[in-house]
């Protein structure tokens, strides 16, 4: 199942092009298996609540990431979200799946420590 589940991960390009990091992420998921109830809850969370109206609310800063090959949440959805919530900041990875922070973990970082410092 974890496998299998890569590409919705990961583009598939990246995928081939890094046989040995898929294989590191499979042994890394295997450690700690996400239960299946628990990703029964996450799926069925994701597509039947909604906060949208109470974004506008938020109040403090707040960092959005997306990869722009994202097949899990469209990147448009980020977009929605940057406009919905005063003061975020909308970060775009280029080529990156909704596994973003493994595939450019420094990127990521690197972008995550700039906003905490402001």
């Amino acid at each position: 199942i974890a496998r299998m589940s890569l590409p919705l991960l990961f583009p598939q390009r990246y995928i081939d092009e890094n046989p040995q990091k898929m294989e590191e992420f499979l042994n890394a998921y295997l450690k700690a298996p996400i239960e299946p109830r628990c990703f029964v809850w996450q799926i069925t969370g994701v597509s039947s609540w909604s906060c949208h109206s109470r974004l506008a609310d938020l109040r403090h800063p707040t960092l959005i990431v997306t990869g722009t090959e994202d097949v899990l949440i469209p990147p448009p959805n980020s977009r929605i979200l940057a406009d919905a919530i005063p003061n975020s900041r909308l970060v775009q990875i280029e080529g990156a799946g909704h596994g973003f922070q493994s595939m450019f973990p420094e990127e990521v970082a690197a972008e995550v420590l700039a906003f905490l410092e402001g």
